[in-house]
């Protein structure tokens, strides 16, 4: 709210705020010359530093983390590994978990991404594997046409 009443608007609102006020401010807004535009921008930089700060950080760190593999054991056979997790679901959904002479007893997971974090999960059924899984699949977003 500083940088906007340092060029003489008040930004202050809140759910009860009725929508005249609001255009009210945007009108306000808009007729501000570029300079003092640029002037609460500057401000909004300046007073929210460590914030934007921190996002850029958390951003960069969630846009260079990429999955290097993912590693399923079944607790009673041998560890099987992929790249995607695609090949992992498939694997816990066709695995034939009476083929064997015990009972799984857990599904072991273990997502390792390419800045070295690692997440583990322990799981007592597929279902439960597997909705873990779907919980860290990379969402592909593409625009509407």
């Amino acid at each position: 709210m500083q940088a906007f009443k340092a060029v003489g608007i008040d930004a202050n609102s809140s759910e009860k705020t009725p929508d005249e006020q609001f255009i009210k401010k945007i009108a306000a807004w808009n007729s501000l010359p570029q300079k003092k535009k640029e002037t609460a921008r500057e401000k909004l930089r300046t007073f929210n530093n460590n914030e934007i700060q921190e996002f850029i950080q958390q951003l960069e760190l969630a846009i260079s983390r990429q999955l290097v593999s993912v590693r399923v054991l079944p607790l009673h056979g041998a560890v099987a590994q992929w790249n995607l997790i695609d090949d992992a679901i498939v694997f816990i959904h066709n695995y034939q978990e009476d083929n064997n002479q015990h009972p799984v007893a857990r599904y072991e997971i273990e997502l390792l991404y390419s800045n070295g974090d690692k997440i583990n999960g322990s799981f007592g059924n597929k279902l439960s594997a597997i909705q873990f899984l779907r919980d860290y699949e990379c969402v592909i977003l593409t625009p509407a046409l």
